[in-house]
């Protein structure tokens, strides 16, 4: 009798051997993601702790809605003492100028996290010491800011008098969309739009080897600062208190990256950029 070997199944055909979509959780989308990125677990789950506390302040606030609109007049009111209140001046501007106006709201939309996502990507790939200060100066930046939202709410200049809305008034209203309960319109100060702004631009400037990728980040925060103004989503203080909040943590994920990562004899900056990146 010839000797038995074994049978080899023949392989499943490419669409039978695929996961169908419909039994793809949420879930393993992310995992899916996680290993196209190459990210590390626990800094995606971080980050989503702290995008679902930032959910979660609306729910939160000290004093709620009332406390809100309290403190965005008190701040509006400090900036016209001080003669620092250019919020309603940009926003005339804007209001003005419809393409600037609608370009300033899909920025202010659409720019903030992803630009995040991608400047976080790019340094854990090409510059990995370096991702590990921009990973804790965001995760650090983003719990005080959340900190702050809950002790401190904010109404936006958009919901005070003599203020336009612009994004309701370009038809993207977030106050009556599905997203309305997963936002926290009372978050204003600090600004983390220009908190993650300022290390995004600092990453490219340290980082970056192209000179135009250089002065963009130089420029990002500057834009950031004047789309938050010019769409009346923050006020001038927001803007300090949310260059002060980045400034302080990136001091402080520098500090720790320093005496965690680097030997006490050998205590360096970050690295700059090498002409192999």
């Amino acid at each position: 009798m010839p000797p038995r070997h074994p049978t080899i199944p023949a392989p499943l055909p490419a669409a039978a051997a695929a996961t169908p979509a419909s039994s793809v959780t949420i879930a393993d989308r992310l995992i899916i993601l996680m290993r196209a990125l190459r990210l590390p677990p626990g800094d995606v789950i971080a980050t989503i702790g702290v995008l679902l506390g930032y959910c979660a302040t609306r729910w939160l606030m000290l004093g709620g809605t009332v406390a809100a609109f309290a403190h965005g007049n008190a701040i509006l009111t400090v900036e016209h003492t001080i003669h620092l209140a250019p919020e309603a001046t940009l926003q005339r501007f804007g209001l003005q100028h419809a393409d600037l106006l609608d370009s300033a709201d899909w920025l202010y939309m659409l720019a903030h996290l992803p630009f995040v996502i991608i400047v976080a990507v790019w340094l854990h790939q090409a510059h990995p010491v370096a991702y590990r200060w921009f990973r804790n100066a965001f995760l650090w930046s983003g719990a005080i800011g959340l900190l702050i939202f809950m002790l401190y709410p904010v109404a936006p200049p958009r919901y005070l008098p003599g203020f336009v809305d612009t994004m309701k008034h370009g038809g993207m209203d977030l106050d009556d969309s599905l997203v309305a309960s997963l936002y926290n319109p009372f978050a204003a100060m600090p600004s983390l739009h220009v908190t993650w702004a300022l290390l995004n631009g600092s990453a490219l400037v340290r980082f970056a080897r192209a000179p135009w990728l250089r002065i963009c980040g130089l420029l990002w925060p500057v834009v950031m600062s004047l789309i938050v103004l010019m769409t009346a989503n923050h006020y001038l203080l927001d803007i300090i208190a949310g260059v002060t909040l980045g400034l302080c943590a990136g001091m402080l994920a520098q500090v720790w990256l320093v005496h965690s990562y680097v030997p006490q004899s050998h205590a360096p900056s970050l690295p700059q950029s090498s002409a192999n990146d």
